[in-house]
């Protein structure tokens, strides 16, 4: 990580901003394909 904020990050942290509190989960700052990632090794979908 070189320190700086981009573009595609300021959207996620924004539009994580605007959830309510209750749907924050910190999974949702991740980049969708870090959360793809995790799918394929434990089977998991992201949004459960």
């Amino acid at each position: 990580m070189d320190g700086h904020i981009t573009p595609e990050e300021w959207e996620r942290i924004e539009a994580f901003a605007q959830k309510p509190s209750y749907l924050r989960r910190p999974e949702h700052l991740l980049p969708e394909e870090a959360t793809e990632d995790e799918e394929s090794v434990d089977g998991a979908v992201a949004g459960d």
